[in-house]
């Protein structure tokens, strides 16, 4: 798996990247999953599948990258080219012939034997990742990490499978071997050090625990709520997309239908959202998420039929028309306040605008009747 020095920074830098995007990405599915198997979102854990996001990109940035340029792999080049290894006692002898005569520093800071201790490094974040986060059992966590190695391996001799003409690095026996021990470090240093943060059982078992409800909370509702409207939009178009295309009624010259359509469907879904916060106890879907519930200030009482009706129509309808109604003049500016009002509602108090305008506070659903 060695590759070029100079590219060790921008594997470095991409990989941040990439885990970055991909936290972004899974950010919403991680918090409904964590909120519906701990009851909260768990803070530390949350922050370590990030970090797991990025270990991933940076696994595959320092064994896939950089790509070669396709024109340099002649056939002529292939045919020189050695693809596989299976000395694993090779690294040792490279270490040795690099190393004589030179001095202990010299010798610790050899490229060939950086190469090694790298290749050991790579794989200890999995070994640890696989039992504290993952939790997986230590014959589960290696057997992973062996597979993990294989695939690697299997990757760079097929040149990816075929997408370059032959393997453009080196499938070497002794990569699995240090990347196996790598994997063992991590599963002895997480068994070495003790734990900082709960399991996922002893989460679990806090589930079912009523917790207060602050802004936070409020704000993580609504930004579940906005997330499902995207979401369900997306899809929406894309279905839209697929059918009126197939049926020649938009086209990539005149997309024009296709973006009119849309638009209607982003208001109807805003109406069946509407809907959907008047059934049950007339809570949202991101307030269902965190197990929020409205109910009249100063009580536990649920919130009556016309204050259900009424409350996602002094929020959801009206910012939904001002996103996807493109209203113009003294609308857009009536559209822009409201929306503001209804950010400052959340930062002032957790009510918010609804509960504000219909006299509504916000409990935990799984509080115990006195």
């Amino acid at each position: 798996m060695s590759g070029q020095g100079g590219a060790v920074l921008t594997n470095a830098l991409n990989s941040l990247a990439a885990g970055a995007l991909l936290s972004v990405v899974l950010l919403i599915p991680v918090v409904v999953w964590q909120y519906r198997r701990y009851g909260e979102i768990a803070e530390v854990r949350l922050g370590l599948i990030g970090a797991l996001l990025v270990y991933c990109s940076a696994l595959v940035a320092y064994t896939m990258f950089p790509l070669p340029d396709p024109s340099t792999l002649t056939d002529a080049w292939c045919a020189r080219r050695v693809s596989f290894n299976p000395d694993p006692m090779d690294g040792v002898r490279r270490v040795a012939r690099a190393t004589q005569g030179l001095p202990h520093r010299q010798t610790l800071l050899d490229h060939t034997v950086l190469e090694l201790v790298f290749n050991v490094v790579l794989f200890v974040p999995l070994g640890w990742f696989g039992r504290r986060i993952l939790e997986w059992k230590v014959l589960t966590t290696l057997a992973v990490g062996v597979g993990v190695c294989l695939l690697i391996e299997l990757t760079q001799y097929t040149g990816i499978y075929g997408i370059f003409p032959c393997a453009y690095r080196l499938a070497d026996v002794v990569d699995l071997v240090t990347n196996t021990t790598g994997t063992v470090v991590g599963i002895a240093l997480a068994m070495l050090f003790p734990r900082l943060f709960p399991t996922s059982d002893q989460l679990e078992a806090d589930a079912d625990r009523a917790r207060e409800v602050d802004r936070g909370r409020r704000w993580l509702g609504q930004v579940l709520d906005a997330a499902y409207f995207v979401i369900a939009l997306a899809a929406a178009g894309f279905g839209l997309a697929l059918v009126m295309s197939a049926a020649g009624l938009a086209t990539r010259q005149d997309p024009s239908r296709l973006w009119t359509v849309v638009m209607v469907a982003a208001d109807l879904l805003a109406l069946v959202f509407a809907v959907l916060s008047f059934t049950g106890d007339g809570s949202s879907m991101g307030q269902r998420t965190t197990f929020l519930r409205p109910v009249v200030r100063g009580s536990k009482r649920a919130p009556s039929g016309r204050r259900r009706l009424l409350r996602p129509f002094v929020t959801m309808v009206p910012v939904a028309v001002l996103v996807f109604g493109q209203p113009t003049g003294t609308g857009r500016l009536v559209g822009l306040a409201w929306a503001t009002l209804a950010v400052l509602s959340i930062l002032l108090s957790r009510r918010g605008l609804s509960g504000l305008a219909l006299g509504l506070d916000y409990s935990d659903k799984r509080e115990r009747p006195a």
